[in-house]
């Protein structure tokens, strides 16, 4: 049992009150809390897929809000994300180049601006408006979440990918004009390693704390 909600049902605003409903549930806290939770996890299934496509083969899904489905569920995975139909950007030289739902485009730069175009533009900007319609939340807070959700993908997909993790995720970031709400850096073990420059309101929350990677830092 669960409930499948698409994109454009977000983005338009005509099922977010939905979505706010179940992380209510899910979490309890405040409404602006539960809701910052929501986005955050709204983000991180909508970005995992991309990152991982541009990391390990420079192919990007496109995630337009048209062509996606959020599924939040009674079971096990409690969320997931799924693309509805196969639509990819890629680079000239891809071996998928010509075929059908596939986009070339002209260079990595492109390809990134591709990648904004579809996922930010086409689907995160338009249900983050559409969540602080329904509550009261700072905007620059909701992009922190994105900033931390590409470097969280980022670090978590980096062994797909030959390049170092930092420059990539530097790369996205500034895509998304988010490279300011968050520092990232590379770990004595060479890890991607990040740190946040706004709080995702989860401490708030009890039973939550507070995040390894938040700015706000409590005592214990």
């Amino acid at each position: 049992a669960g409930i499948d909600l698409p994109g454009s049902a977000l983005a338009d605003g005509s099922r977010v009150g939905e979505l706010l409903a179940d992380s209510a549930r899910i979490w309890g806290g405040s409404p602006h809390a539960s809701a910052a939770r929501a986005w955050q996890t709204y983000c991180y299934w909508v970005l995992v897929p991309a990152v991982l496509g541009y990391i390990s083969a420079r192919r990007v899904p496109l995630l337009d809000a048209d062509n996606f489905v959020f599924t939040i569920s009674d079971d096990d995975p409690m969320f997931s994300g799924r693309q509805i139909r196969p639509r990819f950007a890629v680079l000239g030289g891809d071996e998928s180049a010509g075929a059908s739902g596939v986009e070339v485009v002209a260079n990595q730069g492109a390809l990134l601006e591709r990648m904004r175009s579809s996922l930010f533009e086409a689907h995160l900007d338009p249900v983050l408006e559409a969540i602080r319609r329904e509550v009261r939340i700072g905007r620059r807070t909701l992009l922190g979440s994105l900033a931390s959700g590409i470097a969280y993908a980022t670090a978590s997909c980096s062994s797909a990918g030959r390049e170092p993790a930092e420059a990539v995720a530097g790369d996205l970031l500034a895509a998304f004009d988010v490279a300011d709400l968050v520092d990232v850096s590379t770990d004595e073990r060479g890890r991607l390693v990040y740190q946040r420059h706004t709080c995702c309101l989860a401490f708030t929350i009890e039973g939550c704390g507070t995040c390894s990677t938040c700015c706000v830092q409590t005592d214990g």
